[in-house]
């Protein structure tokens, strides 16, 4: 939303590719978002259609609303436009379809040829390659692991249970950068959202915390008349101007 406006601001047209790629961050899994990570697992198992519900990239647009999106990568690939080697984000699953879904409720402002992607960056060079090709074989791994009987206990008995977590001064050393490219064109806006608190709990904290205040006491400026609604539905660019208060970064950089 923050790229869409400022691109639209620049160039008179909104983009028609947002792309966005998980960077440099501090920071562990909750023992409550790993058990959730074991359900659907165990759900895919149980019930092999919902894998096409899993895969289905527009799963969460009312019915007959789509794009030209297709799966969220699942390997190694070399981004221009970031200029580093990128790999899969494990989060990608879960948030492209909440982007996709705040633009049909928004009424498709950026075109219904929009598209809109999120990978795990790595970096360049040989380093950032070897670190994108260990990235992704760690992610097979991990679900395969999960998914297999003779491995899955030995991975529940590693892993923090719900409730647990990671430490105070772990915590205290929490950090994230995630950057943003707005592409039509060949036309870009670049931006860059991060935060000096560990993104899955002071981060989440201040997110939760700051919508729950915007939807109280904002109302009168928000436009959404209700529903299944997502944050840029509902709150739009003002919940990003109280997380900016609240010290979180929200900026356009080129």
């Amino acid at each position: 939303l923050m790229v869409q406006e400022a691109f639209k601001e620049r160039h008179g047209k909104h983009a028609s590719e947002v792309k966005l790629a998980a960077g440099e961050m501090s920071g562990a899994p909750s023992g409550g978002t790993l058990a959730t990570m074991l359900s659907i697992v165990d759900e895919l198992k149980a019930d092999p259609s919902l894998r096409k519900v899993f895969g289905n990239p527009y799963a969460l647009n009312p019915k007959g609303v789509r794009g030209p999106d297709r799966s969220d990568q699942s390997g190694v690939r070399f981004d221009k436009d970031f200029d580093m080697w990128t790999g899969p984000f494990m989060m990608a699953a879960i948030n492209t379809r909440i982007v996709r879904r705040s633009h049909a409720l928004n009424g498709l402002p950026w075109g219904e040829g929009f598209r809109y992607s999120e990978v795990m960056s790595t970096g360049k060079g040989t380093a950032g390659l070897s670190r994108a090709i260990a990235l992704t074989g760690g992610i097979v791994a991990f679900m395969a692991g999960l998914a297999l009987p003779l491995t899955r206990p030995l991975l529940e008995r590693r892993l923090p249970s719900p409730g647990e977590g990671p430490n105070k001064e772990t915590r205290d050393k929490g950090f994230f950068k995630t950057r943003l490219v707005a592409l039509n064109d060949g036309q870009t806006v670049r931006g860059l959202v991060a935060d000096q608190h560990d993104p899955g709990y002071g981060s989440t904290a201040i997110m939760l915390s700051e919508s729950a205040v915007c939807l109280a006491f904002d109302g009168a400026e928000l436009k959404s008349d209700g529903g299944i609604l997502t944050p840029a539905s509902a709150m739009g660019m003002r919940l990003v101007e109280r997380l900016r208060k609240a010290g979180m970064t929200f900026e356009i950089q080129g």
